[in-house]
């Protein structure tokens, strides 16, 4: 069983890989809490 998932992007350059990282895990984390 995995326990993770591995995810290939491409972000324009102006915007920073820190600040796309945010914004992914405050999205799935609402995603999560709207499954629960």
């Amino acid at each position: 069983m995995k326990d993770h998932v591995s995810v290939l992007v491409s972000i324009p350059p102006k915007i920073s890989v820190l600040s796309f990282m945010g914004y992914l895990n405050r999205k799935s984390a609402l995603m999560m809490f709207d499954f629960i």
